[in-house]
């Protein structure tokens, strides 16, 4: 091989190299979505100076890498399709690319670290930290975001917390899992139930599903009757079912008096329906009562172990979640 033929080679394979260096950035890979609607960016890295082809549902788009090898461009808005096409980037071909809606998703196991210091932290730091990183991308922004499930240990604290920022948060909506947990580990495993309750508050607040109900009920006022019972009024209920794996009633409540200790309690409901099931309970309201405490103060829900819940509103299906109430003095 001559001279000639070995310079022209390696001019050939340095080239090429240049050519294949458009790298795409991290969300596009295979199985991806591209938002229906609006104008797409596509961006990645490559080479200073080279230029990248991107092509998409008839669409051909071309950019340039610069100083810095940054590169981006825009595809035109489209339609929502079902249809799985190839998104070509460069030398790259990116599989089974759907068009519809994007939300972004995050979470990992460290999240909690800056939380676990109590309500105050949790609702004015984190809280207003992740407030005010929306607002700065879009003031209309929603965040939905997913309550801490049962563990092995207790997260009460941060779950009355994280109840209070979705209720003082206009754009926040809240998925209750204190019946999804798993005692041996942090990420409990069933994820479905944690996508449909997430898709309710998407539903009724971005896509006009009035009549979906997407929030765990809420408590809306309390009163101690003449026998000594709580009488618990909340939001977004018209009926109570209790579900155990034994069929027992469901529990987690309990009840203190002046002297603040506390006892379990039970529900005082008139039983209606009792199956393999659950238990269906008569009446909007709740009614929690413990032969211990005969002037009752105060009531909290799902504060000592196990921390599980086990009682649903019974046309949406959610569940009730940690709270806690003291009648006024």
């Amino acid at each position: 091989m001559n001279s000639k033929m070995i310079i022209f080679t390696v001019a050939s394979v340095v080239a090429a190299a240049a050519g294949a260096a458009a790298i795409p950035a991290a969300p596009f890979a295979d199985n991806m979505v591209l938002q229906r609607g609006m104008r797409v960016p596509v961006w990645g890295t490559a080479q200073p100076g080279e230029n990248v082809t991107v092509s998409f549902a008839g669409q051909t788009k071309c950019g340039t890498a610069g100083t810095d090898g940054r590169w981006r461009v825009d595809l035109d808005p489209m339609a929502a399709s079902k249809e799985p096409r190839t998104l070509v980037i460069g030398e790259r071909k990116i599989a089974n690319v759907l068009v519809g809606e994007v939300w972004l998703a995050s979470g990992q196991s460290n999240m909690e670290d800056p939380i676990l210091s109590g309500n105050s932290r949790y609702r004015d730091g984190w809280g207003q930290t992740m407030t005010a990183l929306a607002r700065r991308s879009d003031p209309d922004l929603k965040m939905y975001f997913v309550q801490l499930a049962p563990f092995n240990r207790s997260w009460y604290d941060v779950q009355l917390a994280q109840a209070r920022f979705a209720a003082e948060e206009k754009n926040a909506g809240m998925a209750v899992t204190c019946d999804l947990g798993n005692p041996y580990d942090i990420h409990p495993n069933a994820k479905e139930p944690v996508a449909r309750r997430l898709a309710l508050h998407a539903l009724k607040d971005i896509y006009g599903f009035d009549d979906v109900i997407a929030d765990s009920p809420t408590l809306k006022s309390s009163r101690v009757d003449e026998h000594g019972r709580f009488v618990l009024e909340f939001n977004d209920t018209t009926s109570w079912y209790g579900y155990t794996p034994n069929n027992a009633a469901p529990d987690g409540f309990e009840i203190a008096g002046e002297d603040g200790v506390f006892h379990p309690a039970r529900i005082a409901n008139q039983l209606i329906e009792k199956g393999r099931k659950g238990k269906m309970y008569e009446g909007r309201e709740l009614i929690v009562a413990s032969d211990k405490v005969k002037a009752p103060k105060r009531l909290r829900y799902l504060y000592s172990k196990p921390w599980v819940g086990s009682l649903y509103v019974g046309d949406s299906g959610l569940p009730l979640g940690p709270f806690e109430v003291t009648i006024a003095k």
